[in-house]
């Protein structure tokens, strides 16, 4: 459980979930922003756990966006 690590840090956030993963379900957005107001959520519809895997370009230009956000601030 990295709750409290999630917690204790700072830093921008990027946690990309996935619309049909059965191990994390994309409810957990909900936790996390819970956790940590200010981090950001991305979802990619119709994965599964392995979307890194199946969507590897939506995967890059969420965390290109992101970076790019994150190099703004």
């Amino acid at each position: 459980d990295g709750r409290s690590a999630l917690q204790r840090f700072a830093g921008p956030q990027l946690h990309l979930l996935a619309g049909a993963d059965a191990l994390v379900p994309a409810e957990v957005a909900g936790e996390l922003l819970a956790l940590q107001p200010d981090i950001e959520v991305g979802l990619i519809e119709d994965v599964s756990h392995a979307f890194p895997l199946e969507r590897p370009h939506e995967v890059a230009a969420a965390i290109l966006a992101f970076l790019g956000e994150a190099g703004d601030a």
